[in-house]
C-alpha cells in the first residue's frame, strides 16, 4: 500500500473509533499534501470528514472553517448537497431534511 492510502486507512480508523480530534488531524494532513493520485472523490469525502468532526467536538463555525480552508482546492462535486445541507445546520438554518409544517 502507498503512504497516503495508509493515511487514509487510518483516517477511517479514527472515524470507527469516534475519534474526532484524530479524525480532524488526519483529514487536515491529508489535504495538506500536494495532490496526487487521489481520486477528487475522497478529497471530499476527506473534506467532509473533517467538518464532522470539528462539528462533534463543539466547534460551531467548523464548517465554514472547512471550506474556507479547502473549497479552492476540494471543488464542491458528488457531496456538493452535503456540504449545504452541513453549512445549513451549522448555520441553523433551513435544509433539505427540515421537516415541514402540516397545515
Amino acid at each position: 500500500l502507498s503512504p497516503r492510502t495508509v493515511q487514509v486507512l487510518g483516517l477511517y480508523e479514527s472515524v470507527s473509533r469516534s475519534d474526532w480530534q484524530g479524525v480532524e488531524t488526519k483529514a487536515r494532513r491529508l489535504l495538506a499534501q500536494p495532490p496526487g493520485p487521489m481520486p477528487e472523490a475522497l478529497n471530499e469525502q476527506i473534506l467532509v470528514l473533517g467538518m464532522l468532526a470539528g462539528m462533534a467536538q463543539g466547534q460551531t463555525d467548523a464548517v465554514r472553517r472547512w471550506e474556507a480552508q479547502w473549497s479552492a482546492q476540494v471543488p464542491a462535486a458528488g457531496l456538493a448537497e452535503t456540504r449545504q445541507f452541513l453549512k445549513a445546520w451549522e448555520d441553523g438554518g433551513e435544509h433539505g431534511c427540515s421537516p415541514k409544517e402540516e397545515r
